[in-house]
């Protein structure tokens, strides 16, 4: 890439020394595709289900290899798995901890916090307070 050109977007015939945007534009995304393939769970599920609404209107659109969408309304309906749960208690011993950034950092408010939850196993906190800002 040292002299400015892409590779892969080499010409396709010896003679041709000008092509349209339309064309240019084609290989670029064809050259895109070829250096970055994506994954599998990012594609969306090819096969339409024909229940009469579009996937706008009834406002689901599955990724590739889920069939139902019922286990996607079941994480949305509840958080219960992803915090600690108030019976849970700390295990005897050292409690180690670090300083962070303020995790409101960005937003800040001046309200009082109502709730604090850690996550579990990874290192997430969620935080409510009320407030007039949305």
């Amino acid at each position: 890439m040292s002299n400015g050109k892409l590779p892969g977007l080499t010409r396709k015939d010896g003679d041709e020394s000008l092509i349209s945007g339309t064309q240019y534009v084609a290989r670029l995304r064809a050259q895109h595709a070829k250096m970055n393939p994506g994954t599998d769970w990012a594609r969306l599920d090819s096969q339409s289900r024909n229940d009469g609404l579009s996937d706008e209107e009834n406002g689901t659109v599955l990724a590739r290899g889920y069939k139902n969408d019922k286990a996607f309304d079941d994480i949305l309906r509840t958080n219960e798995d992803l915090v600690v749960k108030s019976q849970a208690k700390l295990l005897p011993g050292l409690l180690e901890y670090s300083k962070l950034v303020d995790a409101n950092a960005e937003d800040p408010s001046n309200g009082p916090i109502n709730s604090v939850q850690f996550h579990q196993n990874a290192p997430v906190v969620t935080c409510s307070w009320i407030g007039s800002e949305a």
